[in-house]
C-alpha cells in the first residue's frame, strides 16, 4: 500500500487533479482491480475547496430531499387496496370436525 495514501470515493478521486499516487491490493477480493490510492495532503486540498463543500451540502440535500419522498411514497402505498385474486377451490372446505 502506498505509504501516506488514503482510500476514497469516486466521486473525490474524480476532482483530484492528475493521476493517483499509488496503487494498491484490494481489501475483500484478490482478484479485484487494484485499488487507485491518493496522498492525503493531495485530498486535503480538494476538500477545502468551496466547490467540494458546495457539492457535499447539495448532497446532503438531495438525501434528504430522496427519503422525504420515499415516505410520501409509503403513506400513498399505504392507502391503496390490496387485491389478491385466490384460485378456485376444487374441493368443499372440511367441516369443524376434520
Amino acid at each position: 500500500m502506498y505509504e501516506g495514501a488514503s482510500l476514497l470515493t469516486t466521486v473525490l478521486a474524480m476532482k483530484v487533479p492528475g493521476p493517483p499516487d499509488g496503487k494498491g491490493s484490494h481489501s475483500s477480493s484478490r482478484s479485484a482491480a487494484p485499488m487507485q490510492l491518493w496522498a492525503r495532503g493531495r485530498l486535503r486540498e480538494v476538500t477545502q475547496t468551496v466547490e467540494w463543500r458546495q457539492g457535499q451540502t447539495c448532497s446532503k440535500a438531495g438525501k434528504i430531499e430522496a427519503a422525504c419522498k420515499a415516505a410520501e411514497l409509503g403513506a400513498y402505498a399505504d392507502t391503496l387496496p390490496i387485491l389478491v385474486p385466490l384460485p378456485a377451490c376444487q374441493r368443499e372446505a372440511p367441516d369443524a370436525t376434520g
